[in-house]
């Protein structure tokens, strides 16, 4: 699956998943030319106090029609860990086209709001756990969330 060349995306809010294990950012990307088929974002969670981010699913876009929304929701922490979360949608390992920083507070979102991609808390390289556009079948999850 190769990255989209060009896509816009927004982070709208964070809430507790389904299951009620995952706190879980929710958004949509949006596709511009140029594209190309199978074109993906991905969304990485960029903890404070480590050095890298981290990619945690990939979202294709299911046309190469420019103007094509992805909605998604990403996982940013498991339940129940406090803390400050920057989280990002990236057109590549190294372009971050959108960011917002989440405050969680006794295991609940209490506040989500965007941040410039250049903020210092999600400046830095994302590392993956699993494959990301390019590398072809593995083991990240591109419909979970």
């Amino acid at each position: 699956m190769p990255w989209a060349p060009c896509a816009t995306a927004q982070l709208l809010e964070t809430e507790v998943d389904t299951r009620g294990t995952w706190l879980v950012t929710f958004g949509a990307a949006v596709q511009c030319a140029p594209t190309v088929a199978d074109g993906a974002v991905a969304i990485a969670g960029y903890p404070v106090g480590q050095p890298n981010g981290v990619l945690r699913g990939i979202r294709a876009f299911a046309t190469a029609d420019p103007g094509t929304t992805r909605s998604f929701g990403a996982p940013t922490a498991l339940l129940g860990t406090a803390g400050d979360y920057g989280v990002c949608v990236l057109n590549s390992t190294t372009d971050r086209i959108a960011c917002a920083w989440v405050t969680v507070v006794a295991g609940r979102p209490t506040w989500t709001a965007p941040i410039p991609v250049t903020d210092p808390r999600v400046d830095k390289g994302v590392r993956s756990t699993g494959s990301v556009p390019g590398d072809g079948p593995g083991g990240n999850c591109g419909t979970c969330f």
